[in-house]
């Protein structure tokens, strides 16, 4: 590549061979370096580079990282979506459990408003006061059971207005990212803005402080670097394999010298 000998620099020739090495002491390897008797020291007393291609491959700061940086969001923002997901699976009503339910009819109570002289005219066989007991405690049933169901409807509805609400500002939001305008005139090729989009969605997503426009620079400027960088090796490759231009002031010059030695004056 390139670009290696701009990273760990020229590599000079020597004018001699290398002297031979000293003999080892007692108890060492010949080859083995003093201080490190298990890793050899490399002909010519230089320290040996470590081989990491990915640093060689990928400088650091690249906008690979940056971008993964933005998109990965952090650990409190997933704790917060996760406590929004699991409140949004609950549902907007509150769960009732049968044994509560059975709890609350056990202290229940639907003679209310019953006289004792009805009573004891229904107990004497009198049918008109003991139809007027049975309707009495239904009555007492419905007016309970109306009053159960008017307090889960407004919680229900409480609970869904607030989650409404709450998911306002992020549709405005996202509203106004997708009205942002870009810079780049190529961006607005359909698929270079389907990408775009969809990494200003992450950034967005996992950054949920800042604002549209600021998604927006950050998602163009970083995907920009980032196709910038995926061809900087492509073109550093062609230079490469470009072949050398012709000199044609030497090449008129040679000619000049050979038309001379055929043809002597």
């Amino acid at each position: 590549m390139a670009f290696l000998p701009g990273i760990f620099g020229p590599r000079e020739t020597p004018a001699a061979p290398p002297p031979p090495p000293p003999s080892a002491p007692a108890g060492m390897q010949p080859g083995n370096s003093a201080a490190n008797p298990a890793n050899p020291a490399p002909a010519g007393g230089n320290p040996a580079v470590p081989n990491n291609a990915a640093a060689q491959q990928q400088p650091a700061n690249s906008a690979m990282d940056t971008l993964m940086k933005l998109m990965t969001p952090s650990a409190e923002v997933v704790a917060q979506r996760t406590a929004q997901q699991e409140a949004a699976n609950k549902g907007i009503f509150p769960e009732i459990k049968p044994e509560q339910i059975q709890a609350s009819l056990a202290n229940a109570d639907f003679t209310t408003g019953l006289q004792p002289e009805q009573v004891q005219k229904a107990l004497g066989g009198d049918v008109t006061a003991l139809m007027a007991i049975l309707n009495t405690t239904a009555r007492n049933a419905v007016a309970s059971s109306m009053q159960l169901s008017q307090g889960m409807v407004e919680h229900g509805v409480k609970t869904g207005n607030e989650r409404f609400n709450s998911s306002l500002d992020s549709r405005f939001r996202e509203l106004q990212l997708k009205n942002q305008n870009v810079e780049n005139p190529a961006l607005n090729h359909p698929l270079a803005k389907g990408i775009l989009q969809s990494i200003t969605a992450q950034i967005a997503n996992a950054n949920p402080r800042l604002s549209p426009s600021e998604v927006a620079k950050q998602a163009e400027t970083n995907f920009l670097q980032f196709a910038k960088d995926l061809s900087q090796p492509t073109q550093a490759q062609a230079d490469a394999n470009k072949p050398p231009e012709k000199d044609w002031l030497r090449y008129m010059e040679d000619s000049s010298v050979a038309s001379s030695n055929v043809n002597p004056t």
